[in-house]
């Protein structure tokens, strides 16, 4: 399975790439033009690492929570090359992502991801079912409600 990942979804984006058993990374430090040149970012990330769309058969693509800007360019951009190249699409998110490694192994599983100095939670059930909405949370509530939770 080849493909291409793309979050920009936080403060620090990045770009993943799996092709023949080889991975490829690229941490994207935020600025006021990453959004602008995002589609610049991804056509040097595959040049310098001598890969090609060809080779992709999907691109997976963070799809929220996080900066509307961010999650607005990469979901556009992957979007066009999806339709150009005739690359199969992904959407996931944030809460889903942070999960997947738990997946069958907990009865509950909660993800708590950090955007913009506040805090959001998530409850799934053991195969990912959502279990609860997406809420904002305190930092002193996280320890009050969680803590038995997260030991």
């Amino acid at each position: 399975m080849n493909f291409l990942s793309i979050d920009c979804s936080t403060e620090i984006g990045s770009l993943f790439a799996k092709v023949e058993n080889k991975t490829f990374s690229k941490v994207l430090q935020n600025d006021k033009f990453v959004n602008d040149l995002m589609a610049k970012y991804i056509l040097d990330f595959i040049e310098e690492n001598h890969l090609k769309f060809e080779d992709l058969g999907q691109i997976f693509v963070n799809q929220g929570p996080g900066s509307f800007s961010g999650l607005r360019s990469s979901l556009a951009i992957a979007k066009g090359i999806s339709l150009s190249k005739n690359i199969k699409l992904y959407g996931y998110d944030t809460f889903m992502w942070s999960s997947a490694k738990f997946y069958n192994k907990n009865d509950i599983i909660i993800s708590l991801i950090r955007i913009r100095e506040k805090y959001f939670i998530k409850k799934f059930d053991k195969n990912l079912k959502n279990a609860s909405k997406v809420e904002e949370i305190k930092e002193d509530e996280i320890v009050k409600k969680c803590s038995n939770k997260f030991k």
